[in-house]
């Protein structure tokens, strides 16, 4: 509860009765409809980071041939774009979905190669709307 006191959010605000008193109904219609996160709208903020870990992770293909599941895990978490384990092999799996990586299993590592589409993404030459555009040479 807002301890009797209502206050003005965004655009919206009590109203205020004949007798000097704010109406209490506006305020809950303002905190349940529009203060609250849509369950089906993916966060923002996670999307901005996947978007930028598979800009990175091309980039890093490009520039240096192959790598593997775990390189690539503890890479993004000293650029600040660490992931877990669970979120990068999600992440992997759409990009080989896509088509931008290739990947098999060896000696308990996922090595990963770029495609000749992951490497057009990470030379700027194409780009698709959920990866970060890289910055063309």
């Amino acid at each position: 509860m807002l301890d009797g006191h209502y206050q003005t959010i965004g655009i919206l605000d009590t109203r205020t009765s004949v007798i000097g008193r704010s109406t209490p109904n506006i305020i809950p219609f303002v905190l349940s409809g529009f203060m609250t996160k849509q369950a089906n709208q993916p966060d923002p903020f996670v999307a901005i980071q996947q978007s930028l870990q598979a800009r990175e992770i091309l980039i890093g293909l490009e520039k240096h041939g192959t790598g593997n599941d775990e390189l690539y895990y503890l890479w993004l978490g000293a650029i600040g774009l660490g992931p877990s384990h669970l979120d990068l092999s999600a992440l992997l799996d759409r990009l080989e979905t896509e088509g931008f990586i290739t990947t098999e299993q060896t000696d308990g590592y996922r090595v990963i190669k770029a495609t000749r589409a992951g490497l057009e993404i990470a030379h700027a030459r194409s780009c698709v709307d959920w990866i970060a555009r890289a910055e063309p040479d």
